[in-house]
């Protein structure tokens, strides 16, 4: 008799549920959604702005894009005082994404957004042009002059997805926007670029939890940057500065991605960086200079591999004994760039040569080279004049020469 009765309360549970449900549904039957809440419907009678907007969702669901386009400025030119002129645009912007054709339906939610910024159909609207965006940047090309010829359109991905962002900032949107506009320049090997991106998106959206990969992928944008040992250091140096400011940052992130041995990775190429600039100016007769980065070498990365090679051209340089260094002035005093004119003058020593007898000196000098000219090569070394346009460029670190950007 129990199993009965809990049969029959079963029943009647159910019945009342459908009951519930039947009048739920024949309830929000008699509204619409207009993208933040139900409403009343519109009269659905044509010529009226429910009616229009209701044929222009069936033409859109018929797949009849172009007459869903002239019917949405139809109706734009017919109502122009009512809130339905927004999904007007929205549903031509649909039809014209439907049918493929990208750029057109981007005018149509650039239209949209720019006339309703806080409208129902403003997220939408986003969306679409971010997907439009990632198609260009895939590969999809424009169509132009009546879809007669068809344009590359990576451009205008990026520009898109930039704009987005500026519109709705501190969104999901704007996020995915910014980083999907950084990896494609990192893909491209586009670097500065890829760097510049990650950077505003670390500026912008300092909440998000994506800071952490943003941050690695500037960081490995930089490395890439550097192109070797014959060129600029910069990349190689911000790019260290910016691995250890995540390791700082975060730790965990740092220890996935295995920043502390990247680390090591770029101290190496630091170390043979110095050690190829000491190279080039034994290279091109330059021993004191050449001994300023072999003892830099020594003093800044001795537990390398280059170091013992320097310890090596140090000894070959004959003139130059390869002392242990006490302290930075040890190596200071050897800085080629250091100015002795005036202590030279001081002691009545002869200034150095007019530099306008330079252009007669037929021995070739390198781009930003420094003069040798210690007191202690001279006295064994034929005199020199000196070219007036070779100009050293400091280091930031050691105020010693900057290396020469020769390709090997």
């Amino acid at each position: 008799m129990t199993n009965r009765n809990t049969i029959a309360l079963g029943a009647l549970t159910l019945l009342a549920s459908l009951a519930w449900t039947s009048g739920a549904f024949a309830q929000s039957g008699d509204m619409v959604w207009d993208g933040t809440k139900w409403t009343k419907p519109a009269s659905a009678e044509p010529g009226t702005p429910g009616g229009d907007l209701l044929a222009m969702r069936s033409l859109l669901e018929q797949g009849k894009y172009s007459d869903v386009v002239d019917a949405a400025e139809t109706f734009l030119a017919t109502h122009s005082e009512t809130t339905g002129r927004e999904e007007a645009m929205n549903l031509a912007g649909q039809a014209q994404f439907d049918d493929g054709n990208y750029w057109k339906a981007y005018s149509w939610y650039q239209r949209q957004t720019a006339t309703f910024p806080k409208g129902a159909f403003y997220d939408r609207a986003l969306d679409r042009e971010y997907r439009i965006a990632d198609a260009f940047l895939l590969g999809r090309k424009r169509k132009a002059w009546g879809g007669m010829f068809r344009l590359p359109a990576y451009e205008d991905g990026t520009d898109i997805l930039l704009q987005i962002a500026q519109t709705a900032p501190g969104t999901s949107i704007a996020e995915n926007s910014l980083l999907r506009v950084g990896d494609y320049y990192f893909e491209e090997e586009r670097y500065p670029e890829a760097t510049a991106t990650y950077d505003e998106f670390v500026r912008d959206l300092p909440l998000s939890g994506r800071r952490p990969y943003a941050m690695f992928q500037a960081a490995k944008s930089c490395l890439l940057d550097y192109r070797g040992a014959p060129f600029d250091d910069t990349p190689l140096l911000d790019a260290q500065a910016r691995f250890r400011a995540l390791l700082q940052a975060f730790p965990p992130q740092a220890k996935t991605e295995n920043v502390a041995s990247i680390l090591e990775e770029v101290r190496l190429a630091l170390a043979h960086k110095v050690y190829y600039t000491a190279e080039f100016y034994q290279r091109v007769h330059k021993p004191n200079a050449a001994a300023f980065y072999y003892k830099r070498v020594l003093r800044d990365y001795s537990d390398t591999h280059w170091a013992e090679t320097a310890t090596d051209r140090l000894i070959q340089l004959g003139r130059i004994q390869p002392a242990d260094i006490q302290d930075d002035d040890d190596l200071d005093a050897m800085d080629p760039t250091r100015d002795k004119t005036k202590n030279a003058d001081a002691k009545g020593a002869k200034k150095p040569a007019d530099p306008a007898a330079a252009k007669d000196d037929p021995t070739p000098k390198p781009v930003h080279a420094p003069a040798d000219d210690d007191a202690s090569n001279k006295a064994d070394a034929p005199e020199k004049k000196e070219d007036a346009r070779t100009k050293p460029v400091p280091l930031e670190s050691l105020k010693a020469p900057a290396p020469p950007k020769e390709t090997p």
